[in-house]
């Protein structure tokens, strides 16, 4: 058996150590790549999920008090929409302020349907209570992330009859 020369293996140990060097190299930065894209998707779940919480806070502060569904105003037709702020308090427009600005809207209740109560009759008129179903439409969008969620709830309230504008 007759070996090579020292002389001819010198240069491809260090043409094979720079291949290896390269190769390594590229699996570093996909992975510092596919790190820092993972790191954006779940930046951007949390800040959804945060305006989701802030628009199911608001929708609950609006069902939670009582002359949100029984007030003239949706009667005739002029409620106007509720905003909310980043703190998650719903009010009347211009009511957020500079260090806690308005991040979403909650529309006004909007009646679908009215059924009578069960074990009522009409027979009672207006006294007679009726399940109404209203639907409320709450948005929010972040500034800083540009998330924007919108959430729709239903809602079944027992009312006095003819308390549904449809």
């Amino acid at each position: 058996m007759r070996l090579r020369p020292l002389r001819a293996q010198r240069g491809m140990t260090l043409i094979i150590t720079m291949v290896m060097l390269v190769i390594l190299t590229l699996f570093a930065v996909s992975a510092i790549r596919i790190s820092g894209i993972n790191l954006r998707i779940a930046a951007n779940y949390q800040w959804q999920k945060e305006m989701e919480a802030l628009t199911d806070s608001a929708i609950e502060q609006l069902v939670t008090t009582s002359t949100t569904f029984d007030n003239a105003a949706i009667q005739a037709g002029t409620a106007v929409d509720q905003v909310v702020c980043a703190d998650g308090v719903v009010g009347a427009a211009g009511s957020c302020t500079v260090g806690n600005p308005q991040i979403g809207t909650v529309t006004v209740p909007r009646c679908l349907s009215s059924n009578v109560a069960p074990g009522y009759s009409k027979k009672l008129e207006a006294m007679s209570p009726d399940d109404n179903e209203w639907l409320i439409k709450s948005t929010a969008t972040d500034s800083f992330s540009g998330a924007k969620v919108t959430i729709y709830r239903g809602v079944t309230v027992r009312m006095l009859a003819n308390n549904c504008p449809e």
